[in-house]
C-alpha cells in the first residue's frame, strides 16, 4: 500500500513480543501465553534451524523497498519469551558459533544493501510467487538485482522467467536451486 519508495520501518522484533528465533526455534509457540512461558522455563533458540530462518527474515527486511530496522540483539538471534524475557542484556563479544556465524551473515547483508543503490532506492518488480518461494527484482537507474527466497524444509528448483524489459545480460530466464530456509541474490 505504501509503494516501492517508502519510509516505512520493518522491524524484525520488538519488546511486546517473544523473539523470532526462539518461535521459529520451538521453544516458545505463539499458542501460549508468551509472556508466562518465560517466568516458568528457560526459553533458548531451542532447533538452530530457527538461525536459518533468522537470517531470512533479515535478508527479506533488507532487500524489500522501505527501511529495515533490526531490534536489538536480533543481528546475533538472543533468545527469549515475551517481556520481560525478550529484554536480555545486549551481548557484545563472546558469542557461540551459531551466534558468530548468524551476525557475520547480517554485517554481510547489511553492507551488500549500503553498497547497492537498487535495494535504497530502486524499483520492486514481482518475478516468482507460490506457496515456498518468492523472488523479485530491484531495479534504479539501469542496475538490477534479483532476490529470491526459500520458506520451505525442503531444497526448491524453480525457473524464473524475467520479462523483457529486465535486460539481465540478455537472459529471459534464470534457473535456481535454493536450499531450505535460503536465499540468492544476484546482480547483473
Amino acid at each position: 500500500n505504501y509503494g516501492y519508495h517508502n519510509l516505512m520501518g520493518y522491524i524484525s522484533g520488538n519488546h511486546d513480543k517473544p523473539r523470532f528465533i526462539s518461535v521459529a526455534g520451538g521453544t516458545v509457540s505463539l499458542s501460549e501465553n508468551t509472556k508466562a512461558a518465560g517466568r516458568k522455563r528457560k526459553i533458548t533458540v531451542g532447533d538452530t534451524i530457527a538461525y536459518d530462518k533468522l537470517t531470512l527474515l533479515e535478508a527479506f527486511m533488507l532487500t524489500i523497498p522501505g527501511v529495515p530496522c533490526i531490534y536489538q540483539g536480533d543481528e546475533y538471534g538472543v533468545p527469549g519469551a515475551n517481556d520481560p524475557d525478550n529484554r536480555r542484556m545486549m551481548k557484545f563479544d563472546k558469542y557461540s558459533t551459531k551466534e558468530q556465524q548468524h551476525l557475520y551473515k547480517v554485517k554481510a547483508l547489511i553492507k551488500l544493501r549500503r553498497s547497492n543503490l537498487p535495494l535504497i532506492y530502486g524499483d520492486m518488480l514481482p518475478l516468482f510467487c507460490d506457496k515456498d518461494v518468492m523472488a523479485f527484482a530491484r531495479v534504479y537507474m539501469g542496475e538490477t538485482l534479483v532476490v529470491a527466497y526459500n520458506r520451505s524444509g525442503e531444497t526448491k528448483d524453480v525457473t524464473i522467467s524475467l520479462p523483457e524489459t529486465l535486460n539481465l545480460n540478455g537472459l529471459n530466464a534464470l534457473s535456481l536451486t535454493l536450499a531450505p530456509y535460503s536465499f540468492e541474490i544476484l546482480n547483473d
